[in-house]
């Protein structure tokens, strides 16, 4: 049942039932209209003593925000708002009060999952809690989130479901019982960006009865005021605004600071006569009327009232409107439910196939109507056929079919209101049980290499005839299309030849269309995937080290020829290159190449390489193997090396700079030095000297005016370690 302002009505909104992918095909037969239309409309707006502006979602220093609660309700106050609802990521909400002027009622928003069952690959969302007095705990599935707001008498909300943590459109479908959608999409309401209104509108053509909402997410001060929902209500008490929010008593607008518009958009009115809306507002402004499938009925500019007359399929109609002046500053109202005439379909819910003794569920297109009722009634079956049919005591809407008989049986549903009446039916043809499997010659293949889907023959009783369809989908069984078609009787099975252009999962499945005498089969889906080619390319390691020195394996990882970055790259180790032992495994991050610091305790010969696991769009890769020679460590004098320089310098005047090398504070002699210079990025060698004295002073011009860094290197050698200097600085003027 939908409820609005409270009270139990009907909806004309056609429910696209969640109907399992696999085994499932929706029967829907059109009801005959027996009586004259007759439109009814639903308003949700009523006019109160007040219109209360409100912000449903913010944050403060008790999660990701700048400024302390009482900063931030001031601030709204300032900006003109009469109340607040402070959103803390995962925080128990602050107690509802009244102080200072502005109303503060107890929020949170809570990171929620789509899975029940935690895994790597659960994706986060969102969830608006308002009005709640209790925390509501991080992490849960979003369902059991959305019921415990609505345990607590909250409002429980979509919070930007196409913007930051979005939600999937399969994820929303399975939800219910949450009251607001937020149209916050970080896209500044361009048309041809708007998704979360492209969203809202495909929820309330699938029969959803939820509110649009709008907010500013403001985590800091001067971000508030951006957006608003204006609530009409009789006092600024918590539990009027929550009664008028939760029966969608309100509009939603946005000013967009960001755009140097303080303003907001404001409606004044929406009423209803008959089958006519009338929408009017305090400045001249674009009205746009949307129906359902968020199909554009009318466009109104530079007006301040604009009416619309329905015919009664609409389903819903709800209102844009945008400034004349600046067309950013919108508002939008909401939906205005169209009733049309009674009509009814029938949907049948439960999988293929049907056969004699197996209940069969059957649901009406339109439930939830008061003051209606339902009656089914098998209206002709089989010779001898003992089938029944039972309606559900609390939903009679929903009817269970038991078949008795092989054949057609014809289900009709009459429904009346005591002055409408209508009626459908829906023929359910019952055959004996068949079946079919599908296999994939490849699971994995390159683009455009073909591979073959095979399907066995039909498991039948004796019949023949019918169809056997090659289904492909590219969304997870959400939506599946024909991709190859044969007869059903070839005894030696089926064998479709396919190849794909595009990379990504596949999934295919075979379906018999089923005879008069035999009912229709899906086989279970099969699943392969296109790959891209990933190469790892050579990889470089030094080829002699010493024991307990760190030494660097580097390379880089392409697919089809372009850098392939943030992918995990594993280092493996061999001592005979032959047995291959994972040393570590970890990502290449952003960097076109990746980098392995290791080193060797024992002296001897081992073998390095690294590889890459390949992913859903990607194959596997190895790269080539190094050989790495470890010699035994020998122990090294410690060297110290300094350098000095003066601070500053003139434009093509020599300066020096002075470096003295030491080994356990004696000077080491005749040994070679360089110098090198900082050029923002890398050290450079600009010189190198000899000396035998263990003092050694660069000459250095500079013919730019600039801050250089200079630093001195030895490299060592057999006897001595190596060492650098510090850095010094010279501005050169």
């Amino acid at each position: 049942m939908y409820s609005i302002n409270g009270k139990r009505v009907p909806i004309i909104v056609v429910l696209l039932l969640l109907i399992p992918a696999v085994n499932v095909v929706p029967v829907t037969a059109q009801a005959q209209a027996n009586s004259s239309p007759a439109i009814v409309l639903h308003n949700s707006w009523v006019q109160k003593s007040h219109v209360y502006e409100g912000a449903i979602h913010s944050h403060s220093t008790k999660s990701d925000g700048h400024n302390t609660p009482e900063e931030m309700s001031q601030a709204y106050r300032r900006e003109g708002f009469n109340f607040t609802v402070l959103t803390d990521h995962d925080k128990p909400p602050l107690p509802s009060t009244l102080a200072s002027g502005i109303l503060t009622i107890g929020g949170e928003e809570v990171t929620v999952a789509d899975s029940k069952d935690w895994t790597s690959g659960t994706h986060v969302m969102h969830l608006g809690a308002i009005g709640i007095y209790q925390y509501v705990p991080i992490y849960q599935y979003v369902q059991d989130a959305i019921n415990s707001v609505n345990k607590q008498g909250g409002i429980a909300v979509i919070n930007h479901p196409k913007a930051v943590a979005p939600y999937s459109d399969e994820t929303l479908k399975s939800l219910s019982n949450y009251s607001l959608v937020d149209n916050y999409d970080q896209t500044g309401d361009r048309p041809e960006k708007n998704a979360a209104s492209t969203l809202y509108d495909n929820l309330l053509t699938a029969g959803n009865v939820v509110w649009l909402s709008r907010s500013d997410d403001a985590d800091y001060i001067k971000y508030v005021n951006t957006s608003a929902v204006m609530v009409n209500a009789d006092s600024l008490t918590t539990a009027d605004i929550m009664a008028n929010l939760r029966a969608g008593n309100f509009y939603s607008a946005v000013g967009h600071a960001w755009y140097s518009s303080r303003e907001m958009a404001r409606i004044s009115s929406i009423v209803t006569s008959g089958p006519t809306i009338t929408i009017t507002v305090p400045q001249q402004s674009t009205i746009k009327w949307i129906k359902k499938g968020g199909v554009v009925a009318k466009t109104t500019a530079n007006v301040k009232s604009d009416s619309y007359t329905t015919r009664g399929d609409e389903g819903y109609v709800r209102m844009e409107v945008s400034r004349s002046d600046n067309q950013l500053i919108k508002a939008w109202s909401q939906p205005v439910f169209v009733q049309g005439s009674l009509k009814v379909g029938i949907t049948i819910t439960s999988p293929l196939p049907f056969v004699v003794g197996r209940p069969i569920s059957l649901r009406s297109s339109e439930p939830g109507w008061d003051s209606v009722t339902y009656n089914w009634s098998v209206s002709s079956a089989p010779s001898g056929s003992t089938a029944t049919i039972t309606a559900d005591p609390t939903k009679p809407w929903v009817a269970t079919f038991v078949p008795g008989a092989v054949g057609n049986s014809i289900i009709r549903l009459n429904v009346s209101d005591g002055s409408l009446n209508d009626f459908a039916s829906v023929t359910v043809n019952v055959g004996s049980p068949t079946s079919l499997t599908a296999a994939t010659s490849k699971t994995a293949v390159l683009t455009n290499e073909p591979f073959i889907i095979s399907v066995s023959p039909v498991t039948r009783h004796g019949g023949s005839g019918g169809r056997i369809d090659l289904q492909r989908s590219t969304d997870k069984w959400a939506t599946w299309s024909i991709a190859n078609t044969t007869t059903a009787d070839q005894p030696g099975g089926y064998q479709f030849v396919r190849k794909e252009s595009v990379l990504g999962e596949y999934r295919y499945r075979a379906v018999f269309s089923g005879t008069t005498t035999e009912s229709s089969s899906v086989s279970l889906p099969v699943r392969v995937f296109v790959v891209g080619v990933s190469t790892l390319t050579a990889i470089t390691a030094p080829t002699t080290v010493y024991t307990n020195q760190k030494f660097n394996v580097t390379g880089a990882l392409k697919a089809n020829g372009a850098w392939f970055r943030w992918n995990f790259i594993t280092l493996q180790r061999s001592t005979n290159n032959i047995k291959w032992n994972t040393v570590t495994t970890f990502p290449n991050s952003g960097s076109t190449t990746y980098k392995f610091t290791t080193t060797e305790t024992t002296a001897g010969t081992v073998y390095y390489r690294t590889t890459y696991a390949g992913d859903a769009t990607h194959l596997n890769a190895t790269s080539n193997v190094v050989k790495v020679t470890v010699k035994a460590h020998t122990v090294k004098t410690p060297t110290k090396l300094t350098a000095t320089a003066p601070t500053t310098a003139t434009v093509n005047k020599s300066f020096s700079i002075t470096s003295k090398l030491t080994a356990n504070g004696a000077a080491l002699t005749k040994r070679t030095i360089s110098l090198q210079r900082f050029n923002g990025k890398t050290w450079t060698t600009v010189a190198s000297k000899t000396s035998l004295t263990g003092t050694y002073s660069f000459s250095r011009t500079e013919t730019t005016a600039n801050i250089y860094n200079y630093r001195a290197i030895y490299a060592g050698d057999a006897t001595h370690l190596n060492a650098t200097s510090n850095a010094v600085r010279v501005t050169v003027r």
